[in-house]
């Protein structure tokens, strides 16, 4: 097994303190022997980003890291096996707000990098991008599974707003599923049990005319501590599938 069909085959595989990237990936790429690197500016939607971007390579593998703009953070992550080359691998991103400099400001941060990765991924002239969904908003010590939140509050997963698609089709039709549950429903048209919480039911017949997805926003960001608590509860309750397959792939 080469190196690149082994990170394909852990990139499952999640540890916490490294915010999605699993120990043996981490491992991996921290032995990279780096060969190149310097800012570049590139334009998404006319407007101009400076990146701090690092070419590794290690054998027959070769992975950009974009780089934090004084270079002491790391961003994001791109994987491309020297021998298929249409095809890259996106690991480990990070949402620091030195992650690039532009004159536009930008409200999402990991969105941005997010475009920025797929931007450089299209210079490269590469035609698959693949990724394991295991992003998450921490709060304190604790962690809330984003393509759980962004399901009940958007209708579908976080990479769905890019074009990432689950690359298993059933999965992929449980999301066209689970937003058809969700999709121009309000409050009321839900059992107000399924906020668990007396609070949270106390609150939820007072916003019964609010859309469920924006009523949900609201309770994740007053108290995120207390949302982590019972948010896997609610998702379930309403109705929702969850999806273990973490796989996704966007075709360019």
């Amino acid at each position: 097994m080469n190196k690149f069909e082994f990170i394909k085959q852990y990139q499952n595989l999640i540890n916490p303190k490294y915010h999605g990237i699993s120990l043996r990936i981490s491992h991996l790429l921290d032995n990279y022997k780096q060969i190149g690197g310097k800012l570049k500016i590139i334009s998404i939607n006319d407007n101009k980003y400076k990146i701090n971007l690092v070419k590794n390579t290690d054998g027959e593998l070769i992975d950009l890291n974009l780089l934090s703009i004084d270079g002491t953070l790391q961003c994001g992550v791109i994987l491309i096996h020297k021998d298929n080359p249409d095809i890259a691998i996106i690991q480990d991103i990070h949402a620091y707000d030195t992650c690039y400099e532009s004159t536009i400001e930008n409200t999402s941060i990991g969105r941005m990098i997010m475009k920025i990765m797929i931007k450089i991924c299209k210079i490269m002239k590469i035609k698959k991008i693949e990724l394991s969904d295991s992003s998450h908003l921490y709060c304190n010590k604790y962690s809330i599974d984003l393509k759980i939140l962004y399901t009940m509050t958007h209708g579908y997963p976080w990479y769905y707003q890019f074009g990432f698609r689950y690359e298993n089709e059933s999965d992929h039709n449980i999301v066209l599923s689970n937003k058809k549950i969700l999709y121009g429903k309000k409050v009321k048209e839900f059992n107000y049990n399924v906020f668990i919480d007396d609070e949270y039911i106390k609150i939820a017949k007072k916003y019964n005319d609010v859309l469920i997805s924006l009523f949900i926003d609201k309770l994740s960001k007053e108290d995120c501590l207390k949302f982590q608590k019972y948010y896997l509860e609610i998702y379930t309750n309403l109705g929702l599938k969850q999806i273990t397959n973490k796989s996704m792939c966007l075709f360019l």
